[in-house]
């Protein structure tokens, strides 16, 4: 079958907005479900809920830490830092500067700065983070914890 200019022209342009309007709503939704998690990630450090924050992490999430090799597993690497975040009462807190979502709304890049501060240890830190994430049909998981550190007042 074949249809005239205009009726081809006409359901290009309709395939086009629509698939231009699921991918905007797809990334609307997934970029304010990315919000919610960052504000929740902030939440459960302010409080030193260390099982929320492994429930925002995939169980087999890389954490990449400046100088050091990249260690697999949420679990050892978030159990350590939210305990001396506790036993210190010190702070961490990330704000978002860029997020990027896949047309598909299954992946997604975070990007922002992160605050790092536990006086007693001296620990007083700035610096980048990078999450990318998976979303696994329900929820997004942090699949990837990238960051690196400058100290406050060097």
């Amino acid at each position: 079958m074949r249809f005239p200019l205009k009726i081809a022209s006409t359901i290009a342009v309709l395939v086009i907005t629509t698939t231009q309007a699921l991918t905007d709503d797809i990334s609307n939704v997934s970029r304010e479900s990315l919000i919610t998690l960052n504000d929740t990630f902030n939440t459960y450090a302010a409080n030193y809920n260390l099982e929320g924050l492994i429930s925002l992490y995939d169980k087999d999430a890389f954490w990449v830490s400046p100088g050091s090799k990249p260690i697999q597993g949420r679990d050892e690497v978030l159990r350590g830092a939210i305990t001396t975040l506790r036993e210190n009462k010190g702070r961490l807190s990330h704000t978002i500067e860029y997020l990027f979502v896949s047309a598909d709304g299954t992946q997604a890049v975070m990007i922002g700065n992160a605050t790092v501060v536990v006086e007693k240890s001296d620990l007083n830190y700035t610096g980048t983070y990078n999450f990318t994430l998976k979303h696994d049909g329900d929820r997004w998981q942090i699949v990837v914890d990238m960051y690196n550190q400058h100290k406050i007042g060097s």
